[in-house]
């Protein structure tokens, strides 16, 4: 039950949090006033701005286009930031893509229209 009502409402998005943290950053706070204001840890802001700074531009672009509830629950922070720490850009993008070829598919494929469909 606990998982339906969690996919109802929504999983965050970790790029948008990020975001927010990034908003407060550039207007001069320092990632413990941004902290303080939002009623996290110093750590957690660290962590989501990690993302933002690290991870190639498509890659976060992709992620906060990303609406599949299912989806978004396996684009984790804790998942983006194993990608984000990577040492190389090429080494995020491709470790990326494939997780992302791991994940289930938006709709289900029975739910698809497939061409050969109406071939029987």
């Amino acid at each position: 039950m606990r998982r339906q009502e969690r996919l109802a409402k929504g999983y965050p998005i970790a790029i948008s949090r990020a975001r927010i943290y990034e908003a407060g950053v550039a207007e001069g706070a320092s990632a413990a006033e941004v902290a303080r204001r939002y009623g996290v840890t110093r750590a957690e802001v660290c962590q989501y701005l990690a993302l933002v700074d690290r991870l190639p531009p498509d890659v976060v672009t992709a992620v906060e286009q990303e609406r599949d509830p299912a989806r978004l629950r396996l684009l984790s922070l804790r998942r983006l930031l194993g990608i984000a720490r990577l040492p190389t850009p090429a080494k995020r993008g491709h470790a990326f893509r494939t997780f992302v070829q791991s994940l289930p598919l938006a709709t289900p494929v029975a739910n698809r229209e497939l061409p050969f469909a109406s071939q029987r």
